[in-house]
């Protein structure tokens, strides 16, 4: 198993949904978008259609009007309204009526039954160009998608609901390692988003970089912030528990209407973007969190998404690394393979640095292997102590001196039971420099 010459595969077929009551319709749509190269499934009624979308979110989505439990423009209104145009509209109905409610539902394209399957082709053909544009813009497979474990599921079915529902805000947690970004990168690629993927480092940016900076008497635009960069696409806050509070005051009328003020403005404009924060921790409320505001967490965290370490998912570890390891050749090059010692160890090793740690070390060990060669892993003693020496640093990147002495010091008192004498010894320190320390804290 681990000696057969393994093959870089291409990336996953764009997944769509045909939901037609007529089935034989229905399966023919279906071969038409299956021959042009997408995954098809087949809804005849829109509850059915409810249950497919929200587990897989559908790139294109063919639609009848009259269906047996419902309309199908109802179904278009209840999904999102600013990703780009992937519904067709099939229908019986003639009237304009139907035509401009069809316009007004977001189709980009209205056909009259009876419609012939050469000239549904012709229609579909832009979309998947579209689609595969947009495919190629993504980084790679994101290793989320594999795996069986009910974790990568759950976190699967928050992402297509993510791409789907309301604006498309969301908060990402997860350890350190877990590829956070690649997982805001899945849902911008999956909402389809027609403007840009704009991540802005919160430790170090300010309001101009974000809003933008006008002109004082409104006469120009001195700076585009990111908000313009993202237009309507993706805008990914990184370590958003770093945001000051006047920032987070700022930022929720973005998340609430989609407005905002650039920095000396005078009029609101308006900014039809997803907002996804990334936290290095999981403020489930305020007491966990007290740098993030409740209102402003509420908005951004409606829905919350927690990528699973790999440990968690151990049951599909092989899997996981047989993506990484393809992920660093290109589509339809020969590769090399794990040796099954190799295989062992991922099955076995404590991936404390996650999905980072696993990729570094299948990129270290597979260097100057030969095409179809079986490798196994580089030595993970000197990996695992600089992942470590990383890991146990981390939390304190972005803290001030004064704040992370603050923790220390009450971290000692409460282990002391607040024996200050106690504690004092403990922290190299006399008594006297301990009370002015605590003075000033307060």
């Amino acid at each position: 198993m681990a000696n057969q010459v393994k093959t870089r595969q291409g990336v996953d077929r764009p997944f769509s949904l045909v939901l037609e009551d007529d089935k034989n319709l229905s399966h023919a749509y279906q071969r038409v978008l299956e021959s042009l190269g997408y995954e098809a499934a087949v809804c005849h009624s829109v509850a059915d259609a409810r249950l497919v979308i929200r587990d897989k979110a559908p790139a294109l989505i063919l639609v009848d009007i009259d269906l047996p439990d419902g309309n199908g423009l109802d179904l278009m209104d209840e999904l999102r309204n600013d990703t780009r145009g992937r519904f067709v509209v099939i229908s019986g109905d003639k009237s304009q009526r139907a035509a401009i409610k069809s316009i007004r539902s977001r189709a980009c394209e209205l056909l009259i039954k009876p419609v012939s399957l050469d000239r549904l082709r012709k229609v579909l053909q832009p979309a998947v160009s579209q689609m595969s544009s947009s495919l190629d813009e993504a980084d790679g497979e994101c290793w989320i998608r594999l795996g069986c474990h009910p974790l990568l599921v759950e976190l699967r079915t928050a992402i297509s609901y993510c791409t789907e529902h309301g604006r498309g805000h969301a908060l990402i947690t997860g350890d350190k390692g877990v590829e956070k970004q690649a997982v805001a990168r899945e849902i911008h690629y999956r909402g389809r988003r027609s403007g840009g993927y704009v991540v802005v480092d919160c430790r170090n940016t300010g309001a101009i970089e974000v809003f933008g900076l006008e002109d004082p008497h409104g006469e120009h635009i001195v700076h585009l912030g990111a908000i313009d960069e993202a237009k309507a696409g993706t805008l990914v806050l990184d370590h958003v528990e770093s945001l000051s509070l006047e920032m987070q005051s700022r930022l929720i009328p973005l998340l609430d209407s989609g407005t905002f003020r650039r920095v000396n403005g005078r009029y609101r404009l308006k900014a039809t973007l997803s907002v996804i924060g990334i936290s290095r921790n999981a403020p489930a409320s305020d007491e966990d969190s007290p740098k993030l505001r409740p209102d402003f967490l509420y908005r951004l965290a409606k829905t919350t998404l927690r990528v699973p370490s790999l440990n968690e998912c151990s049951s599909d570890l092989e899997a996981i690394a047989q993506s990484l390891l393809a992920s660093l050749y290109a589509v339809g090059a020969v590769m090399p393979t794990f040796s099954e010692a190799a295989l062992h160890t991922i099955r076995t090793h404590h991936w404390s640095g996650n999905t980072e740690e696993l990729r570094d070390v299948i990129k270290r060990s597979a260097q100057g292997v030969e095409s179809g060669k079986s490798f196994d892993l580089i030595s993970l003693e000197a990996v695992g102590a600089s992942v470590s020496t990383e890991l146990s640093i981390a939390p304190w990147v972005g803290s001030t001196v004064w704040e992370i002495e603050k923790q220390l010091v009450e971290a000692t008192l409460d282990h002391c039971n607040g024996d200050k004498e106690l504690a004092a010894k403990t922290l190299g320190m006399s008594l006297k420099t301990l009370y002015n320390r605590i003075n000033a804290y307060r």
